[in-house]
């Protein structure tokens, strides 16, 4: 894909399924509600995501039929995949909250950073493409 057509892309994304335009992209959002082990795979994630080249969004607001349904830690706009860090979570509890997410993302569920590069995340629910 050249830039164009992924810069094209990535607006398609976050136009899809984020509807305030105050979130920043490629800022890492803290949210002091998860534990500092969830934060700190998180931050880790957008770093090795950052150095891919890679747009993201963190702790944004996901809205689907109109309205904000959950929040995603992480959205990779250039993949439209919601990853989401399982440290208190588990898969089930993911699964149930991963039906309100939009159908064009796919949503991953990963237990340390290298889950999300390495291929041994679990594949929670698979996206329609836009």
């Amino acid at each position: 894909m050249n830039q164009e057509a992924l810069h094209k892309y990535r607006n398609k994304i976050e136009i899809a399924v984020v509807k305030i335009l105050s979130i920043k992209r490629n800022v890492v959002n803290l949210n002091t509600h998860n534990s500092w082990q969830h934060e700190q795979i998180k931050t880790r994630i957008c770093y090795e995501l950052q150095k891919l080249g890679k747009h993201f969004i963190t702790e944004v607001p996901l809205y689907y039929r109109a309205k904000a349904q959950a929040k995603a830690d992480i959205l990779v706009l250039d993949d439209a995949q919601a990853i989401e860090v399982m440290v208190s979570e588990t898969e089930e509890q993911l699964k149930y909250k991963s039906q309100k997410y939009p159908d064009c993302l796919e949503v991953i569920g990963v237990r340390d950073w290298e889950d999300a590069f390495t291929g041994k995340y679990s594949l929670i629910k698979r996206g329609n493409i836009l």
